[in-house]
């Protein structure tokens, strides 16, 4: 007798949950580049809009996460002009998504534009930071973790009383991988024609931005391919 045992995620798990939920609300893909958040909890459709503000080639939509992982978040997704044509493209994720494109902030890195100078076809995802707490969701966790307590103290005490940088005292790096890795990364590949392998899954970011990118692949490299 062959008995085969199949592990199977909690990731999948949701998936198939939130496919057959919305199979029995007759749900159908009627709306422009709906995001379905598929986690533990009952699915949902992420609220969402295209961005008229934006004057940039191509097109931006705005979704409005509620994570389990961080709470409320807004998402920006950059397409290139070429993307109604077909095919398939890479993502970039990319931290700090307010100032990753061009029109939209005063201070921006205008991806959009250099991307669409060097031809490449890839997509965007920007994530807003989150604000107060961008210091504690950038600082990469594991590497604070192993400085000596007194040190460890000293930086997660800066800035206080007045402007804390770690206003609860702890860290939410990890939260925010997970945050990425299994709230977004899901709904952007389950919605947009993207190539979803780690050959073409990467992430950008400058200062700390460039902190958290470079953690991210650090801890995540099956699934991020390269930090820029």
């Amino acid at each position: 007798v062959l008995t085969l045992q199949i592990t199977v995620s909690s990731a999948i798990l949701a998936f198939w949950a939130c496919e057959a939920q919305l199979e029995n609300e007759s749900w159908t893909p009627s709306d422009e580049y709906v995001l379905l958040q598929r986690t533990n909890r009952p699915c949902a459709k992420v609220p969402h809009s295209k961005v008229d503000a934006f004057k940039g080639p191509g097109e931006v939509f705005r979704y409005n996460f509620s994570s389990n992982y961080i709470g409320e978040r807004e998402v920006l997704v950059w397409l290139p002009s070429g993307y109604h044509d077909g095919g398939r493209y890479a993502v970039l994720y990319m931290p700090d998504g307010q100032t990753a494109f061009s029109s939209l902030s005063e201070n921006n890195f205008a991806v959009d534009e250099h991307l669409t100078k060097l031809g490449a076809q890839v997509m965007v995802v920007a994530p807003y930071n989150g604000g107060i707490r961008r210091m504690a969701e950038f600082a990469p966790a594991n590497v604070v973790e192993r400085l000596r307590p007194e040190d460890r103290q000293k930086l997660l005490d800066s800035g206080c009383p007045d402007g804390c940088l770690y206003p609860d005292g702890r860290l939410y790096s990890d939260d925010y991988v997970d945050f990425l890795l299994h709230e977004v990364k899901p709904a952007i590949d389950g919605t947009y024609r993207t190539k979803p392998d780690k050959s073409n899954t990467f992430v950008l970011g400058s200062s700390m931005g460039g902190m958290i990118a470079l953690y991210i692949l650090m801890i995540r490299p099956e699934v991020f391919g390269g930090a820029i």
